[in-house]
């Protein structure tokens, strides 16, 4: 990501100066990322797991791209994260507790897309089973059915320690998938299903939105030496895309959203193209010609701009609106 607003420190000793940032509006701003969540509302459900410690940070991610974000959280989820974080995060007040006002249906003001994260064994086996004697069950249950009338996005994060992911998770899991919930798979890591990166987290709801311009099409997309076929890759993935996302090697970090299959030259791209089971709906380089008549869109890169077939340049809003006009 580029940081036009750092500005050198006034000292040898960069840490010993202020800060060189220029400051956002308010304490609570966040720097806008994107724009696939402008307008959407979205419920953060936030369960009693170790990880809802991370909370915050998922709520601010979810605002980078425009969401505007309420929280539910359980007596539980407090031990390990805080009502004051949640609403500095969030803006809004915390629902922990039913009131006259209806919070679960949400009626006058309906959600989007419902986001369980972290989604603990208990609440995934009451959800499955239709149990709603919750703050947090009772707004899925109508969640579900908001779901069902094709209205809104319904997705759970499962994160526990990895001797409770038995038989009777499994499935509860594999019952809330034929509903139309969305599972998001955990990062496995050290025995344990930990909560996937915030980036992920958004993706997936971006992704899961009844909406999402480019649910069922598949792309595959071959990024060269610079940021700009990731960040291809992942906005397409936030709209909703199945991408194969192809890398030359490079000194990016591959992206924990598109998992890139990283190659060390154009040739090996070509060949997994070749190989990669279809049909695709758009096959993007963005290597500067690598991938040669096999590519059906070519995206000019330089110093991370992208540029047009007659050398003007092109932002990614223009970029995805030109793909989705070719589709149709």
């Amino acid at each position: 990501m580029s940081r036009d607003d750092l500005q050198p420190r006034p000292l040898a000793q960069p840490w010993l100066g202020p800060p060189r940032s220029v400051p956002l509006a308010d304490d609570h701003a966040v720097d806008l990322r994107g724009d696939a969540l402008v307008g959407r509302r979205v419920a953060l459900l936030v369960c009693g797991g170790i990880a809802a410690f991370k909370a915050p940070l998922t709520i601010r991610a979810l605002r980078r791209q425009g969401a505007q974000v309420t929280v539910f959280a359980s007596p539980q989820a407090l031990r390990y994260v805080t009502t004051d974080a949640l609403e500095w995060a969030s803006l809004t007040p915390v629902v922990t507790t039913l009131s006259p006002q209806a919070e679960h249906l949400s009626g006058a003001c309906p959600f989007d897309a419902y986001l369980v994260a972290p989604a603990t064994y208990n609440t995934i086996n009451k959800l499955a089973a239709g149990i709603a004697d919750t703050v947090l069950t009772a707004t899925l249950a109508s969640a579900i059915g908001r779901m069902e009338q094709g209205r809104a996005a319904v997705l759970v994060a499962p994160t526990m320690h990895g001797s409770m992911h038995n038989a009777i998770l499994t499935a509860s899991l594999e019952r809330l998938q034929s509903l139309g919930v969305r599972v998001i798979p955990p990062r496995d890591a050290y025995g344990k299903d930990n909560i996937p990166e915030e980036s992920v987290l958004v993706a997936e709801v971006c992704a899961a939105l009844p909406e999402a311009p480019f649910r069922s099409r598949q792309f595959v997309v071959v990024g060269g030496r610079d940021p700009v076929g990731q960040t291809v890759a992942e906005d397409l993935v936030r709209r909703g895309g199945r991408v194969l996302h192809v890398q030359l090697a490079c000194a990016l970090e591959p992206s924990p959203i598109t998992q890139p299959l990283v190659v060390a030259d154009g040739a090996r791209a070509r060949e997994l193209v070749r190989a990669a089971p279809g049909p695709w709906d758009a096959v993007i380089d963005a290597t500067g010609g690598s991938l040669g008549a096999l590519a059906t869109l070519h995206v000019a890169t330089k110093d991370g701009d992208m540029f047009s077939a007659d050398g003007s340049e092109v932002d990614m809003p223009a970029l995805l609106a030109g793909i989705r006009e070719s589709l149709t």
